[in-house]
């Protein structure tokens, strides 16, 4: 945010990203990270699948309740 220019349409100047620099991760860290938020991810996927079951059988004993 800081090398914008501009006020229209505000923009980075060439000159400003070729001084910009970037810290990359080595690759075991980038793979570690990957891991960890892939197994994240898995966990949340799991939880969703938990929570759609938990809502159908919720659904399935209210219905039950007025036959």
């Amino acid at each position: 945010m800081d090398l914008r220019v501009g006020s229209g349409l505000p923009n980075i100047q060439k000159k400003d990203l070729e001084t910009f620099s970037l810290y990359i991760h080595e690759s075991i860290v980038q793979n570690k990270i990957a891991t960890t938020l892939s197994t994240i991810d898995d966990l949340i996927n799991l939880e969703e699948k938990k929570n759609n079951s938990l809502e159908n059988l919720k659904k399935g004993l209210i219905q039950n309740m007025f036959i």
